[in-house]
C-alpha cells in the first residue's frame, strides 16, 4: 500500500494567535485522507531539525507514495542586494529574498539564520519529489507567493546572495517581531505549492464560530473546501477560485492562489490537463466562467456544464457571465466545455472529400468552419498535394453533443487516396504556422485539426489584446542573455537565443500584478512565469526581471524553434507583458486547447468583469533558425 508522510510546522508567536487550532486542523483533515502527520510546534521547528525530518522521510518514501509540508507561520520578503541599471531609465532590480520565519530568528547564531528561505526550501523538498513524484506544499503565512518558485539547484552564488540577506535582515526582523532578547521557548515541477496569499499580502486570522480561539482562515477554508470536494476529481486549479471566494470574503486583502503543478488532483498523481474546458462556478450574481476574451470567448457562445448547458450573455477580459439555459441540479463548481459558437473561425480545405478522421474531430470543434478556397473571410488555408476544389461548404451548422476528444489509432496501411508529400496550414497573411510531411494519416490530419484550432482561438485573442494595449501600466525592457542592451521590437533574433524580460511601474500605482507569455510560431501561448498564479508584482519605483526567480537566479525564456513549422525561412514571434492593477490568474490564457492526438485527453470576486486595469504589452520578433541551420 502507498505511504503517505506529511510534516506539519506551527510556529506562531507574536502577533499570530490561532496557528495553533490551523496546524491542527490541518492535522485532521490529512489523517482523514491517510497520512501519517508528524508535527513539529514552537522550539521544534528550526532548520536543524526540519532537515533532519525531511532526511527521515526521504528514507522512508518510495515511488508509489506521497509527501504534504505545511507550514503555519511568519512569512517574510527580504530585499536583496541591487543589480546593475539598464539604460532607459529602468530601476535596479533586486534579489528578494522570500523567508519562512522559525525558531532560529530567537536562537543566537553564527551567521544569523533567522529562517528557512523558499528556494532553500524548494532544494530540501527536491529529493522527495523525484523519489515520490507526489509533494504538496500548502503555506499559511503572510508573503507566500513566489516563496517556493521552482527552479535549478542553488548553486554557490545564490546560497550568498541568501546568506547575506539573512545576515541583513536579522536585526530588522527581531524589532518586527518583537524578540528582544535571545530565549530558548519549548523540483520543482513535481510539488505543488498552495500559497495563502500573493508576496505582497498578509495572512489573516479570525475567531472561531463557537468562540474557543483564533484560526488562519486559509487553512480553515482550504480544509473545509477540501473536506466538500472530498469525493470529487476537480483539480487545484478548478478549486482555486472557490478558495478565494471565501477567504476574500474574509479578507478582501488576501487573494490564495496555486503554483506549481496545478491541475493536479489533490494530494494523488493524476493530472487533469484542461482541454479547452474552463472551471465554471455559481455566485451569488450568477454562473461566471473562469475564460474571457483573453480565452477566445465571444457572447453567445453555448457550453456543456454537464447536466445542463449555458449562453455566454457577457464576456470581461478574463471571465465571462453565463445563463443556463434550462434548470439543473449543478455543483456549485463544474467544467465547462464549448458546444457551440455564433462566429466559427473559417479554413479553407482544398479536397471534394473531407476524411472521416476531420469530419469527427470538427464534432468537438465548434469554434471552425470548412470552407471553400474563395471564401474571402478565411482566417487560414489548409494546402494539400494535388488540392481539390470543395463542392460545399463544411461547417458544424448545429450543436451536437459533446463528445470526447478523438484518439485515433494509426492505420496499418493508410488509405492511398490520402497520401500527400506534404499538408501545410498558412495563415491569412502567408505565414506558416503548420506543416505536415510524409503519409497523410488520421494521426496527421488530427494534428493539422489541433493547428487550426491553435490559429482560431490566436485569431479572438489577438483582436481582445488589441483593445488593451494602452495606456500601459508598466515600463518595459528586454534583451539577449550576457548584454544588458535592451531590444527594440521587432529585433531579429535566432533559434536557440535566451532573452530576459524587465518591467518597472510608471509611477501612477503602488502595485502592479504583470504575466509574462511567449507566442510562438505555431500560434501556440507559453506561460513563461506560470509558477506565479498572479503575475509578478511590481512595486513603485522598483524593476522586477520576469525572467528570475525569486531568490534571482536566471530564467531566461528559451526561443526554440517550434517543430511543426518549417525552417527554410525566419518566422514571426511575440512575447506579451499583461499587466493589471490587481492579482489575476492568466495563466489560462496559455492553457492549450487541444493536446497532442497521441495523448489522451484527459475566479475572482465581484466585480470580475470589469475591463480597465488591464493592459498588454506585445513584443514582436523575427526569428531565425540557428546558424548553421537554413534560413
Amino acid at each position: 500500500m502507498a505511504r503517505r508522510l506529511a510534516l506539519v510546522l506551527d510556529i506562531g508567536f507574536g502577533t499570530l494567535q490561532g496557528s495553533e487550532r490551523s496546524a491542527a486542523r490541518m492535522r485532521e483533515l490529512l489523517a482523514g485522507r491517510g497520512y501519517e502527520v508528524t508535527a513539529l510546534r514552537g522550539a521544534e521547528v528550526v532548520r536543524e531539525r526540519v532537515t533532519a525530518e525531511l532526511a527521515a522521510m526521504h528514507r522512508r518514501l518510495g515511488p508509489e507514495d506521497s509527501f504534504v509540508f505545511y507550514f503555519v507561520g511568519h512569512g517574510d520578503k527580504l530585499r536583496g542586494a541591487a543589480g546593475a541599471s539598464l539604460s532607459g531609465g529602468a530601476p535596479p532590480a533586486s534579489a528578494d529574498v522570500m523567508l519562512l520565519i522559525t525558531h532560529d530568528l530567537f536562537l543566537d547564531h553564527d551567521p544569523p539564520r533567522p529562517g528557512i528561505a523558499g528556494v532553500e526550501l524548494i532544494a530540501w523538498l527536491g529529493p522527495l519529489a523525484e523519489r515520490t513524484g507526489e509533494v504538496t506544499v500548502i503555506l499559511d503565512c503572510c508573503r507566500a507567493a513566489t516563496m517556493t518558485a521552482g527552479g535549478p539547484p542553488i548553486d554557490a552564488a545564490a546560497q550568498a546572495r541568501i546568506d547575506n540577506a539573512l545576515v541583513r535582515a536579522t536585526p530588522a526582523l527581531r524589532a518586527k517581531y518583537a524578540v528582544r532578547a535571545l530565549a530558548d521557548e519549548g523540483t520543482g515541477a513535481a510539488i505543488v505549492r498552495l500559497v495563502a496569499t500573493t508576496q505582497n499580502d498578509y495572512a489573516v486570522e479570525r475567531e472561531l464560530a463557537d468562540g474557543s480561539g483564533r484560526i488562519g482562515v486559509f487553512t480553515d477554508c482550504l480544509a473545509a473546501l477540501l473536506e466538500r470536494h472530498a469525493d470529487s476529481d476537480l483539480s487545484w486549479d478548478e478549486l482555486l477560485p472557490e478558495l478565494q471566494e471565501q477567504v476574500l470574503a474574509e479578507c478582501a486583502t488576501q487573494r490564495p492562489g496555486v503554483e506549481g503543478a496545478r491541475h493536479r488532483v489533490p494530494f494523488s498523481r493524476r493530472e487533469r490537463p484542461p482541454v479547452d474546458e474552463y472551471p465554471c462556478r455559481a455566485t451569488r450574481g450568477g454562473w461566471i466562467l473562469q475564460a474571457g476574451a483573453l480565452h477566445g470567448v465571444e457572447l453567445g457562445e453555448r457550453f456543456d456544464l454537464g447536466a445542463a448547458s449555458a449562453r455566454v450573455v457577457e464576456v470581461g477580459p478574463d471571465t465571462a457571465r453565463v445563463e443556463l439555459e434550462s434548470e439543473a441540479n449543478l455543483a456549485r463548481i463544474v467544467r465547462a466545455r464549448r458546444i457551440a459558437c455564433p462566429r466559427a473561425q473559417r479554413f479553407t480545405w482544398p479536397i471534394g472529400q473531407v476524411p472521416d478522421t476531420v469530419v469527427e474531430a470538427l464534432r468537438t470543434a465548434p469554434e471552425l468552419a470548412l470552407v471553400d478556397p474563395d471564401d474571402p473571410d478565411a482566417v487560414a488555408h489548409v494546402e494539400l498535394a494535388a488540392p481539390v476544389a470543395l463542392a460545399e461548404p463544411v461547417a458544424l451548422a448545429e450543436p451536437v453533443a459533446l463528445a470526447e476528444p478523438v484518439v485515433p489509432v494509426e492505420p496499418a496501411a493508410p488509405d492511398a487516396s490520402l497520401v500527400a508529400p506534404c499538408a501545410v496550414l498558412r495563415e491569412r497573411g502567408g505565414a506558416v504556422v503548420h506543416v505536415e510531411t510524409g503519409a497523410w494519416t488520421p494521426r496527421a490530419q488530427l494534428r493539422m485539426v489541433h493547428a487550426m484550432r491553435r490559429v482560431a482561438r490566436w485569431s479572438r485573442q489577438s483582436a481582445a489584446l488589441a483593445g488593451l494595449t494602452s495606456p500601459p501600466l508598466v515600463h518595459h525592457a528586454w534583451g539577449r542573455v550576457g548584454s544588458d542592451e535592451p531590444l527594440p521590437a521587432g529585433a531579429e533574433l535566432r533559434a536557440g537565443d535566451r532573452v530576459w524580460v524587465r518591467v518597472w511601474g510608471t509611477g501612477e500605482r503602488p502595485e502592479v500584478f504583470v504575466s509574462l507569455f511567449r507566442l510562438r510560431a505555431d500560434r501556440s501561448l507559453v506561460h513563461c512565469n506560470a509558477d506565479l498564479d498572479h503575475g509578478a508584482a511590481v512595486a513603485r519605483n522598483r524593476s522586477v526581471d520576469l525572467t528570475a526567480l525569486a531568490g534571482g537566479e536566471a530564467r531566461p525564456v528559451a526561443l526554440e524553434w517550434c517543430e511543426q513549422v518549417p525552417r527554410g525561412g525566419p518566422c514571426d514571434e511575440a512575447l506579451l507583458l499583461l499587466a493589471s492593477v490587481r492579482p489575476r490568474s492568466l495563466h489560462r490564457m496559455a492553457t492549450s486547447a487541444v493536446v497532442e492526438p497521441a495523448q489522451a485527453a484527459p475566479w475572482t470576486p465581484r466585480g470580475e468583469l470589469e475591463g480597465p486595469g488591464l493592459a498588454a504589452i506585445v513584443l514582436p520578433y523575427r526569428l531565425f533558425p540557428a546558424p548553421g541551420e537554413p534560413g
